[in-house]
């Protein structure tokens, strides 16, 4: 994950939008983007014909990458792999600019609710408001089972110790087998039997076949 400058050269660029909320325009041609983030910035380009560099400068180096925009035939050029010079650290000071343009009523909040992330870095151990996620929660339960053991409170060997508070979401995969009547993973009886349908919750072992010693040819 990276930090970057959207560098717009000798381009006159208007901000207009920060992570898809519009803002009063910020004018400029340098404008830091901090990870994940997102900006929009509408650009003056002149009619004439000429290439035009936009590049992203890495944050506090030289690496940079970019798009050229051309008009007319101008000749473009290859877009060179480092900077002349570094570009320096990111700061606080454009998001300290930003005033919203559709800015929310100001009002009294209807509920207040305090959460603390809380816990140890150096074990990497995390709680909100010194809880862990109940080792009792179906999700974890079905995780504990998939792996092989047959108390959903056995601690994981191999697992962080946070690993509850991670616990496997259902994805697609598990709705499309829930609405097929589940695979032979998830039935009780065994594998093809008309016994068993949906998702089971109570699985004492793993289920599956061992694999071939070898294909065949």
């Amino acid at each position: 994950m990276s930090a970057y400058y959207i560098d717009l050269g000798q381009l006159d660029g208007e901000l207009t939008a920060v992570d898809g909320f519009a803002v009063a325009p910020v004018k400029g041609r340098n404008f830091p983007i901090a990870v994940t983030q997102r900006v929009d910035i509408r650009l003056a380009i002149p009619n004439t014909p000429a290439s035009h560099l936009v590049l992203a400068v890495l944050e506090d180096d030289r690496k940079q990458t970019g798009i050229v925009l051309v008009v007319g035939n101008a000749p473009v050029a290859r877009v060179p792999d480092l900077a002349k010079t570094p570009s320096s650290a990111l700061t606080l000071d454009l998001e300290s600019r930003l005033r919203a343009l559709r800015p929310l009523t100001p009002r009294k909040a209807d509920r207040v609710h305090t959460i603390n992330l809380t816990g140890d870095m150096a074990k990497y151990i995390w709680s909100l408001n010194k809880r862990r996620l109940d080792p009792d929660c179906a999700a974890f339960a079905d995780r504990q089972r998939r792996a092989g053991r047959a108390d959903p409170r056995e601690p994981d060997g191999n697992a962080a110790p946070d690993a509850l508070a991670r616990s496997r979401i259902p994805g697609r995969r598990d709705q499309r087998q829930a609405l097929l009547g589940g695979s032979a993973r998830h039935r009780g009886g065994a594998p093809g039997s008309a016994s068993g349908g949906g998702l089971r919750c109570q699985q004492p072992r793993v289920v599956g076949l061992p694999l071939p010693s070898a294909l065949p040819s």
